[in-house]
């Protein structure tokens, strides 16, 4: 079953990668940095939720949770990766 959660994952980050190729080729500038806004967004509130929610958390809750939000940015420098590669050959011509 955890097979099946893996493509669906890279699947779903590959479609993304293809739409934010789209996005940062665009004339504005601005609709590239959309994905990768909406994703440090939810990595901030998937990743800090608990934290503030939870005054009472301990160290090993807080750090697990500073985990999480690393991890859940992977997609945002992967997708700020990509605009910045676009923007730049877009800008040499």
């Amino acid at each position: 079953m955890s097979i099946l959660y893996i493509i669906r994952f890279v699947s779903i980050l590959v479609a993304l990668s293809i739409i934010e190729i789209f996005l940062s080729k665009s004339k504005t500038k601005w609709l590239g940095l959309i994905l990768p806004l909406i994703s440090f967004i939810f990595a901030l509130v998937y990743g800090c939720g608990r934290v503030i929610s939870d005054l009472e958390a301990n160290i090993g809750i807080i750090l697990k949770d500073f985990v999480l939000l690393f991890a859940f940015n992977i997609p945002t420098a992967i997708f700020l990766i990509i605009y910045f590669n676009c923007r730049k050959k877009i800008d040499k011509s």
